[in-house]
């Protein structure tokens, strides 16, 4: 973070000449002295918020790459579930055509 420097001075008297007690004035300008440090300039910001903004746009691209892998999966299930509907139909008919040879009726016809 960037220090910025005051001339303590000039800003004492500048809070004088404005109806600041001195005592008050020497006080409040040490005590701004002692947080600069704390302060953060444009720069800083913009150099926090780009790190952010890379950050958080990497974790989208892997989420992005995370939500593909399950659209692929389900995918994957949806052809799954269309080969196994025709398939669970047609084991049913061939089970009950052996059904009805074993118990001598005829087979249902649907």
């Amino acid at each position: 973070m960037a220090t910025y420097s005051i001339d303590t001075a000039k800003a004492i008297d500048n809070l004088v000449e404005n109806g600041v007690q001195e005592k008050q004035a020497r006080a409040i300008v040490e005590t701004f002295s002692l947080t600069q440090d704390d302060l953060a300039s444009k720069h800083d910001l913009d150099a926090a918020v780009n790190a952010i903004t890379k950050e958080l746009n990497e974790k989208f691209s892997e989420v992005h790459l995370e939500f593909a892998k399950i659209d692929t999966k389900f995918a994957r299930l949806r052809v799954l579930i269309l080969l196994a509907i025709p398939a669970a139909a047609a084991l049913i008919k061939a089970i009950e055509y052996l059904i009805s040879l074993f118990s001598g009726s005829p087979p249902s016809q649907g």
